[in-house]
């Protein structure tokens, strides 16, 4: 039988004032606070399952992954490494600097409108310069027979996974996709979660193929790839259902003044008292998630005992703290 599925993650830096800012013309509407920076790293890093613990099929066993596709029927590799996804918009991969993209140690999931081959032909460019031109292992992956795609064109483009060949440090492998649901089930394909749909196509069987297993799946941004997350939810008709958490990051500055220059948001509903099916989790719970006190790995909430961690920079003073939801 397979494990239960873990839950969809949300991760997400908001205003407190005002409410649920998250972007300025592009860009975030604060400085960079090192405080959030390395707890999304943490958090995003980290492959243990949160409580309760699913029942592993078996144990994986840590290897670096095979550099080489086997054909799409081939037996799935007897050991696999895992690897924890985040899933962003292109145009939020995009905003991250050159030299920090993809994500490391995590496999970077691309959601875009434009054609899935046209996009990872230019992220095989880029893993190429940054790895003194080792080639790159470029697979598209076989369509769903709903011919679904993101931009509702209906035309079937699939999802398409890219592997650096380096000899030495290679960059962690890149998914483009066009359909948040269908890469969602690739994904869970790949960590033999009860949410895969058993047909073993796709981005999920050359993954589990390569050597890889999926932990922990995030959504990152940007808004509209937040906005497409909670449509799924509400949408999802496979059983169990889906279960959504959102690790908010709140940020306000400490004079009290509004955030300036504000003009994109969240796209849901967090605060107050949990009303639309959205309950506020903290304390143990939230330490739950976080996997507090396993295995000596503990991760830390910015704010620590605290109810605000103070983040200085040379532009002013935010503070920051980070609240759980799940719906």
């Amino acid at each position: 039988m397979a494990p239960p599925p873990r839950p969809l993650y949300l991760i997400v830096a908001t205003t407190i004032s005002p409410p649920l800012g998250i972007g300025a013309r592009g860009t975030l509407p604060w400085p960079s606070l090192r405080a959030d920076m390395n707890f999304f790293q943490r958090v995003t890093r980290d492959t243990r399952p949160t409580h309760p613990v699913p029942t592993p099929v078996s144990k994986p066993q840590h290897r670096h992954p095979s550099s080489s596709f086997s054909e799409p029927n081939a037996p799935a590799t007897p050991t696999t490494t895992t690897i924890n996804a985040v899933i962003m918009g292109r145009k939020t991969y995009a905003s991250i600097p050159p030299a920090y993209r993809p994500l490391s140690n995590r496999l970077n999931v691309i959601l875009t409108r434009r054609e899935p081959h046209d996009v990872a032909t230019s992220i095989s460019e880029e893993l190429q310069a940054a790895t003194d031109g080792a080639p790159v292992a470029v697979q598209a992956c076989s369509s769903d027979s709903s011919g679904s795609s993101r931009n509702g064109s209906g035309s079937g483009s699939g999802s398409v996974l890219l592997r650096s060949l380096a000899d030495s440090k290679p960059p962690p492998p890149v998914i483009v996709a066009s359909d948040l649901a269908r890469v969602l089930r690739e994904l869970w394909s790949a960590s033999g979660s009860a949410y895969a749909d058993g047909s073993g196509a796709g981005a999920g069987a050359l993954l589990r193929q390569a050597g890889w297993e999926v932990g922990n799946v995030f959504v990152i941004g940007g808004a509209e790839l937040y906005r497409e997350a909670l449509q799924v939810r509400r949408t999802w008709e496979a059983e169990p259902r889906l279960r959504l958490r959102v690790l908010q990051t709140e940020v306000r500055r400490v004079d009290g003044a509004e955030v300036e220059g504000l003009d994109t948001f969240f796209p849901g509903e967090l605060g107050g008292e949990g009303g639309g099916g959205v309950v506020k989790v903290e304390g143990e719970e939230l330490g739950a998630w976080l996997n507090v006190g396993e295995g000596g790995k503990e991760i830390k909430l910015p704010q620590g005992d605290g109810k605000w961690a103070s983040a200085r920079d040379e532009k002013g003073e935010f503070e920051v703290r980070v609240s759980g939801w799940e719906m």
